[in-house]
């Protein structure tokens, strides 16, 4: 098993409105790496909780977004010697056992390490897990649990065309860079999901697939 030092590890969390459990999950994670909290302007106390429990913050002044944030999140770790980074939600879904065993399956020969939840309910999101099966072997593409090897990082930003976390992890296994798929269970949400109502979230999400299949397909 390949041992990682906690100062390698860095954990990358996009958060909106997030205060009722932002804090646990930054007291949680900073036992086994640096957390990152991209405040994405919320309204609530998120960046005060994440910065109290121990998280380095950056706050957007405005709003923009998922992949956006995570791409700040991303130009701050590429400054540090980490060696991986993991991308996480600041929702509390993820169980922090899971986490832990995602580090332990890690080894300088993967890129990229993918959490498979054991629920997804969107429907749109079921044809992007059934495509990048298909074509790639990766089963749920759109869990927010990621762990990346930054050696095998190529490109200024994590995301370039709102992929909702799937661009970055995509250019990686499009270059045969050895990944695999990890079991997670996820928690209920208590609030509202982040990308809004099932309407604009498959919206978003078919949209991703679509941008991706019929514009980006062809360039990496």
């Amino acid at each position: 098993m390949y041992l990682l030092e906690r100062s390698k590890i860095a954990i990358i969390i996009p958060a909106y409105n997030e205060s009722n459990t932002i804090g646990k999950v930054v007291k949680d994670l900073n036992k086994i790496g640096r957390v990152i909290v991209i405040d994405d302007a919320s309204q609530d106390k998120t960046s005060m909780i994440a910065k109290k429990s121990g998280a380095l913050v950056i706050r957007n002044k405005f709003n923009l977004g998922y992949d956006n944030s995570i791409n700040i999140g991303y130009e701050e770790v590429k400054k540090k010697k980490f060696e991986i980074f993991i991308t996480c939600d600041g929702d509390g879904q993820f169980n922090f056992n899971d986490i832990r065993k995602m580090i332990k399956l890690y080894s300088p020969q993967y890129g990229v390490l993918i959490g498979n939840r054991n629920k997804i309910i969107r429907f749109s999101e079921k044809i992007f897990s059934f495509y990048a099966k298909k074509k790639f072997g990766i089963i749920d593409p759109l869990c927010g649990l990621k762990c990346y090897n930054l050696r095998f990082c190529k490109g200024k930003s994590f995301d370039r065309y709102n992929s909702i976390g799937t661009d970055l992890m995509l250019r990686i296994v499009k270059r045969n860079v050895n990944f695999i798929n990890f079991n997670l269970k996820v928690k209920k949400r208590k609030d509202e999901p982040r990308f809004g109502n099932s309407i604009i979230s498959n919206l978003r999400i078919i949209r991703s697939i679509l941008l991706y299949i019929f514009f980006y397909e062809k360039k990496n």
